[in-house]
């Protein structure tokens, strides 16, 4: 098994900005995953990524939106090093309306 590097973009939610202006609609994620191959670790980062705007996930009470629709932007492998340090990283990286 190798290890992955995920980068997803998000759309489709609704979130009230920290700032009070124009509301989220959508973001990047980079997830870390380990898989056999490229494609198991595309869909073992997209189900990261929606387990938490789904019912009951970090996001699914403020999101105003629907589940989001993830697209891949790009699948790298990673060295060990950097997969096993990177594994649990989280966050996203969101953007708001025009």
């Amino acid at each position: 098994m190798a290890y992955f590097q995920v980068l997803l973009c998000g759309s489709g939610v609704l979130l009230a900005s920290s700032s009070g202006g124009d509301p989220v609609i959508g973001f990047y994620a980079t997830r870390f995953v380990r898989a056999a191959n490229s494609e198991l670790a595309e869909q073992l980062a997209k189900e990261s990524v929606l387990s938490e705007w789904r019912p009951g996930g970090l996001y699914s009470d403020a999101n105003k939106g629907g589940i989001p629709l993830l697209i891949t932007d790009s699948v790298a492998s990673v060295s060990l090093l950097t997969g096993i340090r990177k594994r649990r990283a989280k966050g996203y990286t969101f953007y708001l309306s025009d």
